[in-house]
């Protein structure tokens, strides 16, 4: 959460000129409900099923740009998947950057809206540990700490 998927993501669909998907989007409007009512109503184990599903269902003919949810990649094999169907490119960013555009969007991540503080930056941290494994095997990595600046070393790469 907080690292410019979506932002950058969009950017770069509209750079290449093929359609953007978000992943969260996509599940939300399937189901009839936002992320968190999904996982209060279910189970994270319910909504990562579903975003195995959405992956699986993507056609790798369709030349498109996605951007996933942080914890995709880290179930149902889904990273593999990922490397599969195209260039996967992971939005690294520093637990301090995390923190703050996660706080300053707070009302936008009701998952989150209980931490504060200390625990918020520990969660942040013990997450990016977590999942550190699966997010190391992206085809590119880029810096992700500034968007402008990744769209720059995107830009570079494509050309």
């Amino acid at each position: 959460m907080g690292a410019g998927k979506s932002s950058v993501g969009k950017l770069l669909s509209v750079l290449l000129n093929v359609d953007f998907i978000d992943s969260d989007s996509f599940i939300e409007k399937n189901e009839g409900m936002s992320i968190d009512s999904i996982i209060k109503k279910h189970s994270w184990d319910y909504f990562r099923e579903r975003e195995a599903t959405w992956l699986t269902n993507l056609d790798p003919n369709n030349r498109i740009v996605c951007a996933t949810g942080g914890g995709l990649p880290c179930f149902h094999g889904n990273m593999e998947k990922m490397l599969q169907l195209g260039t996967v490119i992971y939005l690294e960013c520093s637990n301090e950057v995390l923190f703050e555009r996660i706080t300053n969007q707070n009302a936008n991540r009701p998952l989150l809206s209980a931490l504060s503080g200390d625990e918020l930056m520990e969660f942040i941290a013990s997450t990016m540990a977590e999942r550190a494994s699966y997010y190391s095997r992206a085809n590119v990595i880029i810096n992700g700490n500034e968007n402008e600046e990744a769209i720059k070393q995107l830009m570079l790469l494509l050309a």
